[in-house]
């Protein structure tokens, strides 16, 4: 009788966990399985992808692959990956990671929400596309879809 209590018990925990892992991937999963369009055009990121705050519940993008993406230039310091300069258009934009002012031409602005260093790169939250970049931008909660325009 004792084998068997033990067998239902280490079955019993053996599902909980099994559950809590499969939980845990599933929200990984709607953390990082979002999709960003310039118009009907994916943006392919070959490395970071944009992903989901799970503090804000804020898109975070990875910037190097969307600025290059969207014709501009990305640099940043091998020795400080913090802080990098946009060249964009005509604009010179200076942002750092964790921070939430960033300098379009020297003029400050403040987003509301912090840019992040994440994997070595900074991502940004979507306003930084619209108020740094000058696009616009819908987002489908169902789809998990970003699409930016003009």
């Amino acid at each position: 009788m004792k084998k068997i209590v033990n067998i239902l018990v280490l079955c019993t925990l053996m599902t909980l966990i099994g559950q809590n892992f499969l939980l845990a991937n599933d929200d990984e999963f709607r953390r990082h399985n979002v999709k960003i369009r310039l118009y009907s055009q994916e943006i392919v990121f070959p490395d970071s992808q944009p992903y989901i705050d799970t503090l804000g519940d804020r898109l975070y993008i990875p910037l190097p692959y969307l600025i290059e993406f969207l014709g501009g230039v990305y640099f940043t310091s091998d020795e400080d990956k913090n802080a990098s300069l946009i060249y964009y258009k005509d604009s010179v934009i200076e942002i750092s990671g964790n921070s939430s002012l960033v300098k379009i031409n020297g003029e400050e602005k403040t987003l509301p929400r912090p840019l992040i260093l994440y994997n070595d790169e900074i991502a940004a939250p979507a306003a930084f596309i619209t108020q740094c970049l000058d696009y616009q931008v819908d987002w489908d909660a169902g789809t998990r879809h970003m699409v930016i325009y003009k």
